[in-house]
């Protein structure tokens, strides 16, 4: 799915916070407008150090446009929405599928890829953490409540942080 290129766990990897916003800019260099069956671009996500095409996610994707001249280079920047599931090890993709089949081909597929990495951001992890507090001092509230030999304690000296 990325030209047969495979990665490595020990490359290095872009990191973006999952569930944010990110610009992709990318180029195409050339356009392979065909009238009869227009192709397509698209920016799309995997988990993995070599995933299949099934395992790739669209984020966006949009219809090639008839440039008058294949011999244009055009500059795209498109915001997508990141998922909000942190991984090591995914892939982020372009993808342009020309479709053109006058061309020898018949229909190149042309892939753009970047090995990333999705954190979460300091305040969800610290929310998170703050989450897992307040749990527990509920189930250690629920335990007291439930042993007949554990002195109560006033909800006035309990604290969550």
């Amino acid at each position: 799915p990325c030209g047969n290129i495979n990665s490595s766990s020990s490359s290095p990897r872009t990191s973006l916070v999952a569930g944010s916003k990110y610009n992709v800019e990318f180029q195409q260099n050339l356009n392979h407008y065909y009238t009869n069956f227009p192709g397509a671009l698209d920016i799309s996500f995997a988990v993995g150090l070599n995933p299949s095409e099934n395992d790739f996610h669209v984020l966006h994707s949009f219809s090639d446009y008839n440039a008058m001249n294949q011999i244009t280079q055009t500059n795209f920047s498109i915001e997508v929405d990141l998922p909000n599931q942190p991984c090591d090890e995914c892939v982020l993709r372009v993808r342009y599928l020309s479709n053109n089949l006058d061309e020898d081909d018949h229909g190149t597929v042309f892939h753009q890829c970047s090995d990333i990495k999705l954190t979460q951001s300091l305040l969800n992890a610290l929310k998170k953490e703050k989450e897992n507090k307040v749990q527990l001092i509920e189930n250690i509230n629920r335990q007291r409540q439930e042993d007949p030999h554990d002195c109560c304690v006033s909800e006035s000296y309990t604290n969550a942080f």
